[in-house]
């Protein structure tokens, strides 16, 4: 990870995606395929399970507060 990188951002933390409205857990950090420098996306997979989606890696938020179905 890059110091660009928000520095709570690490594989399986929970997080918000407030573009979508969802909640997730980090799957994935950056594109399989980039040139050098810091990543500017993460892949979230839906509480639960399902399927991942990409959000931009400085928008999205830690998810810290109990809520249905995992952390806000």
């Amino acid at each position: 990870m890059s110091a660009a990188t928000p520095s709570w951002i690490r594989h399986g933390v929970p997080a918000y995606d407030p573009a979508t409205g969802m909640y997730g857990t980090v799957a994935g950090i950056g594109e399989p395929y980039t040139l050098p420098g810091p990543p500017d996306v993460v892949y979230l997979r839906p509480l639960g399970g399902g399927i991942e989606w990409r959000a931009d890696i400085h928008q999205v938020q830690p998810a810290l507060t109990p809520v249905r179905g995992g952390l806000r």
